[in-house]
Order: C-alpha cells, then structure tokens, then sequence
C-alpha cells in the first residue's frame, strides 16, 4: 500500500492501527511516501517499532487540531460571533450576521405563502429558493425571520386545500415580487 502520509490512512489511532493489522494479517506492506518509513524491505521489527510510533503522533496531532479548532470556535462565541453556515437570507461579516435584503424579504414572503397551506416545494421556485434550505427556513422561520410557523397548523391547512375546503388564490411571480416590494417600502 502506497500513500503520502500515514494519516492518510485513518481519521484516529483506531482506524490506523485496523488498517495496518488487515494488512498485516494479508501480507501487504506499507510505503509512506512523505515519510520515511514503511513495511517493503525493512526489517519487520524497526519498522513495526516506527509505524506504531507514527501512528501515536498523528493520533495526537490529529486530538490537537481538533482541540485548537474547538477553542477557536468557543472564542468566537464567547464574542457573540457566528460559528457554521448562515441561513438563507443572511451574511456573515466580521464574524456577525447581516441580511441580505432581497433574499432575507423573499424568505419571509415564502413563509407566508407556505402558512396558507401551499406546498412546500411549490413556491421555492419563484422565490429562487433552493429546495435544500426549505426545511431550514421553515424550522427556523420565527427566530430568523420574524415569521411565525408552526407545521402542525400548515399540515392541517394543507390538508383542506388538498380536500378542497380551502381554496388558495392562484400564485404568481408577480403578485409575489409586488407583495415583497410593498414590504421592503414600508
């Protein structure tokens, strides 16, 4: 087996000490090419000796960039800062949420419209949403987006549009983008 570094071989000590007993057990040697060590044409105990001792130190350097990430991302939210991925209608500058305007307005008129008992799938394409971030809009839509949502309510008006009890005015683009530009004027 042929690799540039041993870590490339497992995420952990565990996964590193497996690989090297399966190949052990079904006699394949190890050649590290960014390292000087290896299995192929060494004597079997000096390089056992150096590969279980490689193994030991990525296992550390490995625990210790964990732990440095880790410290950074408790530092950032011990400033108040934003750790992982905005939601859809944000930016991240500086560490803080900003909103994107016309994206943050589109995801409030697209709450609203899905709260009338529309399909969740349906609107996304005219507010230019994608479809991965519907569940997240939708799960977080009070505490981002100062819609309330409850998807017990929906599923119930969902299923008196779906029986015909409640009728919903026909959706458009434009009636879409003129309720949105009402909102941003206001």
């Amino acid at each position: 087996m042929v690799a540039h570094e041993l870590d490339r071989l497992g995420r952990s000590f565990a996964d590193l000490a497996g690989f090297v007993e399966d190949f052990r057990e079904n006699g394949i040697g190890i050649d590290l090419v960014n390292q000087p060590i290896g299995t192929v044409g060494e004597d079997d105990w000096l390089a056992e000796m150096m590969l279980n001792m490689m193994m030991v130190f990525a296992d550390a350097e490995r625990n210790m960039i964990c732990s440095h990430v880790q410290e950074s991302i408790d530092a950032a939210i011990a400033d108040g800062k934003r750790v992982g991925r905005p939601p859809f209608g944000y930016t991240v500058e500086d560490g803080f949420l900003q909103q994107i305007p016309s994206k943050y307005v589109r995801a409030q008129t697209f709450i609203r419209e899905v709260r009338k008992g529309r399909e969740k799938r349906a609107p996304d394409a005219f507010f230019d949403i994608p479809a991965s971030k519907i569940r997240s809009i939708l799960a977080q839509a009070e505490a981002n987006y100062d819609v309330t949502f409850d998807n017990d309510q929906w599923q119930i008006d969902r299923a008196k549009v779906d029986a015909g009890a409640k009728v919903l005015p026909p959706f458009s683009i434009h009636g879409a983008r003129q309720t949105a530009s009402a909102r941003q004027s206001k």
